[in-house]
């Protein structure tokens, strides 16, 4: 059992570098030319989680204004603040 669990840590881990190297789907190039109109121009989205992908793309055809937007797209990359006051308090 701990061999399987050592085995399945080893396969995710090896399998991360070569999934930010995968070509991207047409969510992640969608998210590469909207993100910079939003202020978001050092963002990777190789390396965002597929959940990230999904949220940012929701937010993006959300209808809601631009600043509202943003602040929504600020808050799926970087935490909310509730967050960011725990990973202060926990440095």
């Amino acid at each position: 059992m701990t061999g399987r669990l050592v085995l399945a840590a080893a396969l995710v881990a090896l399998a991360a570098p070569a999934a930010a190297n995968a070509p991207m789907n047409s969510a992640r190039v969608h998210l590469s030319q909207q993100l910079p109109v939003y202020g978001f121009r050092d963002v990777d989205v190789r390396r965002l989680s597929a959940g990230q992908v999904v949220q940012l793309q929701h937010v993006l055809h959300s209808g809601r204004s631009n600043g509202n937007i943003r602040w929504q797209i600020d808050t799926i990359l970087n935490g909310g603040l509730l967050q960011r006051g725990f990973d202060r308090v926990l440095r």
